[in-house]
């Protein structure tokens, strides 16, 4: 059922064949949003609730239209979820398809975003009654919605603002020249592994159609030699990371939005990485290396030679993953900060497990200090 305002009518999609519906109009608004991203395309999104969607997920996308001729003028992928809060079980109100996403946010077509998140918000409160937790993760400085959420969620409600990941950004647009020369590090890097390597030195980058699925089942058998493995991180994590990958770089594959990088030595593979590219943007979106070879920084050299193949091809911004690319800060034209924003319901089951939980801090923390400085006087004692 249609819920109606003065300048826009809300609807909701609850099913993925509803969802799938919006493709059209949704790719068309992508296209004129505020925010445009490969992360909140179609594409993306569709294919993550597909594989990471579980049983106790309720998805709820809410559509608005304007009431002037019914156009599409924004879509919030929403999706009702388990979420873990001091020690309790809660249901929380997420962005669908953010598991494998990056700096995740809304489409809302241009100039529309200040009246938007008001009526979204509102619905929130007066027709979704299940939440405790309304959670935005890496959200953009240049968005209104903290703005929005304060203003909307005062009585009952607590709103909370804390620093998020921050994404390295290069551009791409200036010379490749002038980047390597003012980068002493960089240079030092490739030059060592060429000289290590030397006739064995190989890089190539793939991008033909025919080779792209191959070269992501040999980035997955480079993963397990790597440190993403023990840290069960990347794209080979769990079956269902797998099958969303293979999935989607199929859908990228035929976009000629997907390629990969290689570093060889001789025959061995040594360091990988993957990008994708939306319009004036890449987004570096995955990289590993061999453990073997970690001395050398391979995956800093891989990277390196990775962003000079895009330098000069009418690409602006290099665009590295929120919080997991730290040694490209150094090189990064800007630093993109991000901000999570949550909203709590203030209600029994919360309070209940905020003092729980702080009984349990305030109670136990002196214990665990305690026991700590008793063992180490014990071994002091010990050694005499």
């Amino acid at each position: 059922m249609p819920f109606e305002t003065p300048s826009f009518r809300l609807s909701l999609a609850q099913s993925q064949q509803a969802i799938f519906a919006l493709k059209p109009e949704w790719e068309e608004l992508h296209q004129r949003c505020s925010c445009p991203t490969i992360y909140n395309s179609f594409d993306f999104v569709f294919t993550s609730i597909k594989h990471f969607s579980v049983a106790t997920d309720e998805l709820f996308f809410i559509s608005l239209r304007a009431q002037t001729d019914q156009s599409l003028v924004a879509i919030f992928p929403f999706s009702l979820s388990d979420y873990y809060w001091r020690m309790g079980k809660f249901r929380s109100i997420l962005l669908a398809g953010r598991e494998e996403s990056d700096k995740a946010y809304p489409i809302i077509e241009k100039q529309l975003e200040a009246a938007v998140w008001p009526e979204v918000l509102r619905f929130l409160t007066e027709h979704q009654k299940r939440w405790q937790f309304l959670d935005f993760e890496e959200v953009r400085e240049s968005s209104v919605a903290q703005q929005a959420l304060e203003k909307q969620f005062k009585s009952g409600y607590l709103v909370h603002s804390n620093a998020d990941a921050v994404s390295p950004i290069i551009d791409l647009s200036q010379s490749w020249d002038e980047f390597w020369a003012e980068h002493r590090k960089m240079r030092k890097r490739v030059r060592k592994i060429e000289s290590v390597f030397a006739d064995e030195f190989k890089f190539e980058v793939v991008s033909e159609k025919h080779l792209l699925m191959q070269a992501l089942e040999d980035y997955i058998e480079l993963e397990k030699r790597s440190w993403k493995s023990k840290a069960k991180v990347g794209i080979g994590k769990s079956p269902s990371t797998i099958a969303f990958y293979r999935e989607y770089f199929e859908i990228l594959a035929e976009n000629n939005q997907l390629e990969f990088a290689f570093l060889y030595k001789g025959d061995e593979l040594v360091s990988a990485e993957i990008a994708y590219t939306f319009g004036s943007t890449v987004y570096f979106s995955h990289g590993c290396y061999s453990s073997n070879f970690k001395s050398l920084s391979p995956g800093m050299v891989s990277t390196c030679l990775f962003l000079k193949h895009y330098f000069g091809k009418n690409y602006q911004d290099g665009d590295f993953l929120g919080g997991f690319a730290q040694y490209i800060n150094p090189w990064a034209s800007q630093l993109m900060p991000s901000t999570n924003l949550i909203v709590i319901r203030i209600g029994f089951k919360t309070v209940l497990f905020y003092l729980l939980d702080l009984s349990r801090r305030l109670l136990f923390k002196p214990i665990k200090v305690r026991l700590a400085n008793w063992m180490g006087r014990s071994k002091e004692r010990q050694k005499y």
